[in-house]
């Protein structure tokens, strides 16, 4: 188990900001937290291929 001390951030977000986040998480399969940690991070985040790009690819 990690026993990195954790620290809880509180954001506040307008309705559009949310929705592009949360439409920004689907599209790369990451949670919210994950995605947002990665954001402040600096680590680039892809979008998951399409249902289509994974047919073609098997």
């Amino acid at each position: 188990m990690n026993k990195e001390k954790k620290h809880h951030l509180h954001i506040e977000l307008t309705e559009q900001q949310y929705e592009l986040r949360k439409n920004n998480c689907k599209a790369s399969g990451l949670s919210m937290r994950l995605y947002l940690a990665r954001l402040l991070e600096g680590v680039p985040i892809k979008s998951r291929p399409s249902a289509e790009i994974r047919e073609l690819r098997t």
